[in-house]
């Protein structure tokens, strides 16, 4: 979809710079893409709003069009903040960063993996309610484990930071963020386990992708431990979870 978009709109609207770049490495060392989305000219667009909206939109419709929230780790605008710019981590997750050289997103390459979920019926739905279903704003989830997953999500799943490098990005101490880990009912471990449970699920909804190309894309080196970790999170064999009719998510 993000390429489709990039070519469409590239053709037909000489007034947006967009396109998808190759993967870059971040300072955290891993490697992203960059949705590259400007407005050029902004001489109708003097408090960015537009350009807002645009990130916005492709931002939101992608995590719509998956069924989930991508984490998208860095949000980029090409000028310095602007009066109402306390608003902004409301509409963006992830990083925000101002003056940047252009305005676009960052995102884990393996989210292009995700496959569309919704129906050419659930489609036209959604432009009906546009751009409500845009602008409406999703739930604040301030719970550590929400930030923490969003901070694991920005990595390779055989990259995962342990407790400490944890620790040291959020600026809490090891024993203080596991004690609030286990008032939430919680764990690192678990946290990365359910992150690999379901992207795993995800990419089993896909039919182009083996058993052996998910669990690779999960992590596991060898697939009969996939299909073990797989059985042991939600009782079917990966093969049984795909073979309709689907077992519940």
């Amino acid at each position: 979809m993000l390429r489709q978009s990039a070519r469409f709109y590239s053709t037909v609207y000489p007034h947006l710079d967009i396109g998808l770049e190759s993967a870059q490495v971040t300072d955290s060392g891993q490697t992203q893409v960059f949705y590259r989305l400007q407005l050029l000219g902004s001489d109708g667009d003097p408090h960015h709003l537009l350009q807002e909206f645009l990130l916005l939109m492709w931002q939101r419709f992608s995590s719509w069009l998956t069924g989930q929230q991508i984490p998208f780790s860095r949000t980029c605008f090409a000028y310095p903040p602007p009066a109402h710019r306390q608003e902004y981590p409301a509409m963006y997750t992830g990083t925000l960063e101002f003056t940047a050289p252009c305005c676009g997103f960052y995102l884990h390459p393996r989210y292009l993996q995700l496959p569309i979920v919704r129906s050419e019926e659930e489609l036209k739905g959604f432009l009906k309610q546009s751009p409500a279903m845009i602008l409406h704003r999703p739930d604040q989830d301030t719970r550590l484990q929400t930030r923490i997953r969003m901070l694991l999500q920005q990595f390779d799943f055989d990259q995962l930071p342990n407790l400490e490098q944890v620790s040291d990005k959020l600026h809490i101490a090891p024993r203080t963020l596991r004690r609030k880990l286990t008032e939430e009912g919680t764990s690192l471990r678990e946290l990365k386990e359910q992150l690999r449970k379901e992207f795993a699920i995800k990419l089993l909804r896909s039919e182009h992708l083996s058993i052996n190309e998910v669990s690779e894309r999960v992590g596991f080196s060898e697939t009969a431990a996939f299909c073990r970790a797989f059985k042991r999170w939600t009782g079917y064999s990966p093969s049984k979870w795909r073979s309709p009719p689907y077992p519940e998510s």
